[in-house]
């Protein structure tokens, strides 16, 4: 049996990195041990908190304070929430 996808819904600009993945982070641990697998929106956008240069990183910075290259445009991000969306058996919103 496949494992089911959940998509975590929830507020993401203007939060730092830790407000928008903290509570997923806590949920997805707790639902992994039922072999639940989550689908976060803010996974693979460690760019947009400045990650990728240790000398720009700040932890406590707000996501819409960094400019968003190619990959962030609103189309390519509705893109992939749409399709992870689709693949999901449920959605939790926070």
């Amino acid at each position: 049996m496949n494992k089911p996808f959940v998509y975590l819904a929830g507020p993401i600009v203007n939060l730092t990195q830790k407000e928008a993945q903290g509570w997923r982070s806590e949920f997805n641990a707790v639902v992994k041990q039922y072999g639940v697998h989550c689908l976060s929106p803010v996974r693979g956008k460690d760019l947009r908190w400045g990650y990728s240069d240790p000398e720009t990183y700040r932890p406590d910075c707000k996501l819409a304070e960094y400019t968003s290259p190619d990959l962030f445009t609103s189309p390519v991000i509705t893109r992939r929430d749409l399709f992870d969306l689709a693949r999901s058996q449920a959605m939790v919103l926070h």
